[in-house]
């Protein structure tokens, strides 16, 4: 074999070393002409240090921009893209930040960070029948708002969620067994596109972006305020029990008989978790619902007794802000990953058992946290998903109703990081070539469960809405900026060309 030679090596490295240098001469003077006009925190600022500590993973919070700008309108997004292209910067845009990969919504020292916190306005329509939430706002401040209306819409389940991110990731919510994804119930974006230029997309005016948006991650455009149908809502029937292990069979096929009866009673929402309690040391299952009518309590999900009953009448917020508790209490470094599946009784509960065998050494360290959550994609949803406002870009059909499966891992030690993602993916791989043996698994991949090393999008959307998607980011991103420059989220790609995958998912590096 001939010895390889260090001339091409050595070419490589001044290679990826100037490219490196370019890239952070760039991103100065992206920030530095920013500053000028907009609100920009730099490193060691109490404003750039504040941003870090909101997003969900510590993972996403320890990564450092060269500066973070903070627009207060679309306008001024604008001029944020326009900067980035003019100058060939790399930058990332934060919504919530609830999305637990690296550099899902954040960038190093070679880019800037567009933080859209401060576009956060709220306005009710003269009818009450829709609403605009500007793309900054978490789920909290929209549910707060709506309701002394005695309204809501189809929004997250976690009060911490931004409003950007989930949106355009399509969106499972309490409301979408009846109203389909969050972001079908979407009837105008107001979007800045690559060039800088500020437009409302809906069925009448840029109707094919408005249908592309609608699971489009980090493609098209920015959004900077989405008008959403908005439906009367009172008090709730909901919170959640905690079961022993032992139950989880009973559990699980009480799931599968209460997905079915989705299609005929959509008011309501539930799902399961199988996770290791560092609080009582032993697997429970937590099992959250929500019902909308409160004239009569839904039947119980097994005889058994619960270990904790916090089921009640009560206002949404107040079921929201518990759930978000549950989950602040597990907050870390994270890794998330995800599968969907045809409904099946069985697979979900081997895919736990092969999680206790896996996991099994970890689960006394302290800091550490892992479960797998089973959740209904029924076929009404599908459906009512494919027929409000023109439809999406999903490749579901409603055929057969099907369980969105969540695979979580969290720690606090950040040594921790290469063991733990090894074990969750470990898992997740395991579960994904058995649905392939049992004939369970489906192509699509929820992105907000997602991890950075799943090509969620690509997965999501068959070939037909493949080939008009990539028509409609020729014709409103002819340049392909936001795929070559907007790191993170998920993109979209033409299969028959090589280029480089901008997601930056770093953990492996």
């Amino acid at each position: 074999m001939r010895p390889l030679s260090a001339k091409p090596i050595l070419f490589l490295i001044i290679k990826w070393f100037s490219d490196v240098v370019f890239a952070h001469g760039n991103t100065e003077r992206c920030c530095k002409e920013l500053s000028s006009s907009l609100h920009v925190a730099t490193p060691g600022s109490q404003h750039y240090d504040t941003h870090l500590n909101t997003y969900f993973s510590l993972d996403q919070g320890r990564m450092q921009p060269a500066c973070v700008v903070f627009p207060s309108d679309a306008s001024q997004v604008s001029t944020a893209v326009s900067v980035a292209s003019h100058h060939a910067c790399r930058f990332a845009v934060k919504s919530g930040g609830h999305m637990a990969w690296i550099g899902a919504s954040n960038i190093g020292a070679d880019g800037f960070a567009i933080d859209l916190e401060n576009i956060n306005t709220l306005t009710i329509s003269d009818k009450g029948d829709s609403v605009a939430l500007g793309s900054g706002l978490r789920w909290k401040d929209v549910y707060d708002y709506l309701e002394p209306l005695n309204l809501t819409t189809v929004g997250g389940r976690m009060s911490g969620v931004g409003v950007g991110g989930f949106i355009l990731g399509g969106g499972i919510s309490f409301l979408s067994y009846r109203h389909g994804f969050a972001s079908s119930n979407v009837i105008n974006f107001e979007v800045v596109l690559s060039s800088g230029e500020i437009v409302n997309a809906n069925s009448t005016s840029h109707p094919s972006l408005y249908w592309a948006l609608k699971l489009s991650s980090t493609n098209f455009g920015i959004v900077t305020q989405f008008t959403m149908s908005t439906f009367p809502m009172n008090n709730v029937f909901g919170g959640a029990q905690v079961f022993a292990i032992e139950e989880s069979q009973a559990l699980v096929l009480s799931l599968v008989q209460s997905t079915a009866s989705l299609n005929k009673n959509p008011d309501q929402s539930l799902g399961l978790l199988l996770t290791w309690s560092a609080a009582v040391q032993r697997y429970v299952v937590w099992a959250p619902r929500i019902q909308v009518d409160t004239s009569s309590v839904p039947p119980p999900l097994t005889s058994a007794s619960p270990l904790l009953d916090t089921l009640r009448i009560t206002k949404l917020s107040d079921i929201f802000t518990e759930w978000s508790g549950e989950e602040s209490s597990i907050r870390g470094y994270n890794e998330w990953l995800t599968l969907t599946i045809k409904i099946d009784s069985q697979l979900p509960l081997d895919i736990f058992v092969k999680g206790q065998a896996l996991f099994g050494p970890f689960i006394e360290r302290a800091g550490y946290h892992w479960g797998f959550a089973v959740q209904p994609l029924s076929r009404r949803m599908i459906r009512e998903s494919m027929d409000r406002n023109g439809g999406n870009p999903s490749s579901l059909s409603p055929n057969e109703d099907l369980f969105v499966l969540l695979f979580v891992s969290s720690w606090t030690d950040p040594a921790d990081g290469e063991e733990m993602r090894t074990v969750i993916r470990q898992l997740a791989s395991w579960s994904q070539q058995e649905a392939i043996e049992r004939d369970l698994l489906e192509d699509f991949v929820y992105m907000n469960y997602a991890s950075g090393v799943q090509d969620a999008l690509m997965r999501s959307i068959g070939p037909e809405n493949l080939s008009r998607m990539l028509d409609i980011q020729k014709q409103y991103d002819p340049g392909n900026v936001f795929g070559t420059l907007w790191s993170g989220g998920f993109k979209l790609r033409d299969p028959t060309v090589d280029v480089a995958d901008t997601r930056r998912d770093i953990s492996e590096l």
